[in-house]
């Protein structure tokens, strides 16, 4: 009976271990979209594996691997490296007990130890401040900070702690104080405080319910399961925290982005304004160069008109005409710096509309960038708002499954006490027949007893110098089976009795064969064997008197008794 609730123990810590690390694995393995169903044949495909450890050690594995290890030595040699490139991390050989073929082979038992390892290394090993501690000391020593100030708690062990179901829900609450009202929770019944934490963790956490209610309220419960029931919570907060790190950066890096592009795009506007300022002076400029040049190119053709004059003309003197001429040369000279200033001008007003198409160009691109980031920012905010919309129809169907899960749980549990009180009146009537089995088969053995004694009764009649084993059987009888169940009683007494039953026939043919030949034979004076024996033989009438003997010294022994 110990071996059987042994080996039930045993069965149920295995399917808890199965619920808890394909979880743990598929919280770690969604990081890279990728799923698994069943632990033993993911870490068996030579792939999983690699995933698996490169997440959570957040390493590359740098050899070369099959990536579509079909043939059971590259999943072997996959496998191999993987173990090795988790040594490589710092995870000493002696916790390393698992071998390549046996994760190849879906050796359950050694792959669970592995996971276990893996999770108390790079999950509850990480707790701040325990150091130097256990696995079990170190998850105590969190939970008690998690659940500090909340009344009704106090973490002691995973033996009694957590019986109460108060200590779940104060970390759910602390995970995240919209999710449950502690204190009203705390009014209801130890029972269903229970339920409502298991629900809300699977719910709210994602943390999957892997202790039934009523053992954790009976303290019949495994430790081991409580231990790494409370294990998941720490990595739900984990897992919490470094999502929000994660969203947290994206964020920050988002906005570090927009800030930059706004401050770019400031700038490049008043850089643009600044320009358009300039350009608006120069086509200013430009305009007096223009009415400058305009006005000396009127001058200069006056002054030629009069020089043409002058000098068709015979009266002028030569002072005169030098003096034309100087002022011709310094018009002309005038004419020439203001038409180098002119195409200096338009080559400068020429650079400015370059710069403006460029930097009218760049604030396009500009624009265009912060249009997109809005788009983006505006389709982030719809996605959330989508996923928020999907989790609270997620919320109130699984709401909905609960309470059908719930009804039927308990319908189910109506018929479990049912079953469990049918199977205690069975085990009464068990017992009582068993007792009563007992008895009887104590009768049985002895009135066989009697019945052998009865027997040999006709012993010294039947056997005299012939070997019989008649007193042999009685004490074999009587001592022999006194130790042995019942039914073995029984059974050896029938055998002992039909035994003694076909010896004594025997015997009796024998003595009749005897009695006969005698009858036949003539009287003779010689002294035989065989008369020797006829003489010494009791008569019928004398085994019956010995018979009665016996009978009333049986009587006597009953009285007394």
């Amino acid at each position: 009976m110990a071996n059987v609730d042994q080996s039930i123990k045993d069965k149920a810590w295995e399917n808890v271990q199965i619920k808890a690390f394909t979880h743990w694995v598929n919280t770690t393995l969604e990081k890279r979209g990728k799923k698994i169903t069943s632990l033993a044949e993911a870490f068996a495909d030579g792939l999983t594996i690699i995933h698996f450890l490169e997440l959570l050690t957040e390493k590359k594995l740098k050899q070369k691997y099959a990536l579509k290890p079909v043939m059971r030595i590259a999943l072997i040699e996959n496998t191999h490296l993987a173990l090795q490139f988790l040594r490589s991390c710092g995870l000493e050989a002696k916790f390393l007990t698992v071998q390549s073929e046996d994760l190849v082979d879906k050796n359950l038992k050694l792959l669970l130890g592995f996971l276990w390892t893996l999770f108390r290394k790079y999950r509850i090993a990480i707790i701040e401040g325990a150091e130097g501690k256990s696995t079990e000391e170190g998850l105590l020593m969190w939970c008690r900070q998690v659940t500090q100030g909340y009344d009704g708690v106090n973490i002691a062990d995973f033996s009694h702690s957590f019986n109460d179901g108060l200590a779940f829900l104060a970390m759910i609450d602390k995970f995240d104080g919209n999710i449950l009202d502690y204190a009203a929770e705390k009014n209801k019944s130890i029972e269903q405080r229970i339920d409502d934490a298991f629900n809300f963790a699977e719910t709210q956490l994602g943390v999957p319910k892997l202790l039934d209610a009523q053992d954790l309220l009976n303290g019949s419960v495994d430790e081991r399961s409580v231990v790494l029931y409370v294990s998941l919570y720490f990595h739900a907060f984990v897992s919490n925290e470094d999502k929000k790190k994660e969203r947290e950066a994206r964020e920050a890096e988002y906005l570090k982005s927009k800030s930059l592009a706004t401050e770019e795009i400031d700038s490049l506007k008043a850089e643009l304004e600044s320009t358009r300022s300039e350009n608006q002076d120069l086509k200013h400029k430009l305009k007096h160069l223009k009415s400058d040049h305009q006005d000396l190119n009127g001058k200069y053709t006056h002054l030629s008109e009069e020089f043409s004059k002058i000098k068709g003309g015979l009266s002028s003197t030569s002072t005169e005409n030098d003096s034309m001429k100087l002022k011709l040369d310094g018009l002309s000279k005038e004419t020439q710096e203001l038409q180098e200033k002119y195409s200096k001008a338009q080559k400068q007003l020429k650079e400015r509309d370059e710069k403006i198409a460029l930097l009218e160009k760049q604030t396009s691109e500009l624009t265009e960038t912060k249009g997109i980031l809005e788009s983006q920012l505006k389709e982030t905010k719809e996605d959330f708002q989508k996923r928020i919309v999907e989790k609270e129809e997620r919320v109130e169907s699984l709401e909905g499954e609960v309470e059908a899960l719930t009804k039927e749980k308990e319908h189910l549990e109506d018929e479990l006490r049912e079953w469990k009180m049918k199977y205690n009146k069975l085990q009464e009537k068990l017992v009582e027949q068993d007792k009563l089995q007992i008895l009887g088969l104590d009768a049985l053995r002895k009135n066989l007893i009697e019945h052998v004694n009865d027997m040999n009764v006709w012993k010294d009649f039947l056997e005299q110098d012939r070997e019989y084993a008649s007193e042999t059987i009685i004490k074999r009888s009587e001592n022999e089976i006194s130790s042995r169940p019942a039914e073995d009683q029984l059974s050896f007494m029938v055998d002992a009795l039909e035994s003694e039953n076909r010896k004594l026939q025997v015997l009796l043919k024998q003595r009749e064969i005897e009695e006969g030949a005698t009858e036949k034979a003539p009287p003779t004076t010689t002294t035989s064997s065989s008369a020797k024996r006829v003489s010494t033989t009791p008569t019928k009438s004398d085994a019956s008197s010995k018979e009665k003997s016996q009978k009333d010294k049986r009587d006597k022994r009953t009285n007394k008794k």
